[in-house]
């Protein structure tokens, strides 16, 4: 059983969050507060006890993967795998597979819109870049991106359209302690065993919102099936 303290999780710090030893810049949605979520652990189950307020503002409940909204990326150093930096946000729905296929608007049925103080980054001229800081709503509204922006973005590799699929992501690590497995069925002679651990995702059925699109927030309730390695 861990203290109740160090079960908070917390949402990815570049959507939220203000800057700290180890992150050097603000959250773009909000440069001040970390969106968290709580959790209640037993010996048998981990549970969520809810989303912090600055996420539940602009966004409700979790966004599951096929809700997601999107997103603006410049891509720092040229690797489109490794963490870009958000630009701008659709006010709208955004269709991914659409913007990459250079869909009018990069996908977005809605206003492109930013959180930052601009969207004019500027080379260092050393392999970096000085991104314009986030200001978040707490200091103003989002500012629409112009077409003229949306144009040269669309011809410039560095800037690509893609799902922001950080207010989707849930990553939880845990660990249990295991006693002495020499008898496991899985032993493999060398100290290691292996065993199943299956999670299944359950709503209280008096407060779960419905996902959008669905009727019944069952609709929403997948089982997955983990194999885990142990060595003690």
């Amino acid at each position: 059983m861990a203290n109740q303290g160090e079960l908070d999780s917390l949402m990815a710090h570049g959507l939220f969050g203000a800057p700290d030893k180890h992150h050097t810049s603000a959250g773009y949605f909000n440069p001040y507060v970390r969106a968290t979520f709580g959790l209640l652990a037993g010996e048998t189950y981990i549970e969520t006890t809810g989303l912090s307020q600055v996420h539940r503002d602009m966004f409700g409940e979790w966004l599951p993967a096929d809700q997601m909204k999107g997103g603006y990326f410049f891509d720092m150093d040229g690797i489109i795998y490794t963490d870009n930096a958000l630009m701008a946000s659709c006010d709208g729905v955004f269709d991914e597979a659409a913007a990459l296929a250079g869909a009018p608007n990069a996908g977005c049925d809605g206003t492109w819109v930013t959180y930052r103080e601009s969207v004019d980054v500027v080379d260092n001229g050393d392999g970096t870049w000085t991104i314009p800081p986030s200001v978040g709503t707490d200091v103003r509204q989002p500012i629409p991106v112009d077409a003229a922006t949306l144009e040269a973005w669309a011809n410039d590799p560095l800037l690509i359209p893609g799902d922001i699929d950080d207010l989707a992501n849930v990553n939880v690590n845990s660990h249990m302690t295991v006693g002495n497995i020499d008898s496991w069925p899985t032993n493999d002679g060398n100290g290691n065993a292996t065993f199943t651990i299956r999670i299944t995702p359950t709503f209280d059925a008096t407060v779960a919102q419905a996902k959008p699109g669905t009727t019944d927030p069952q609709d929403f309730v997948v089982s997955v099936t983990a194999l885990t390695t142990v060595t003690p």
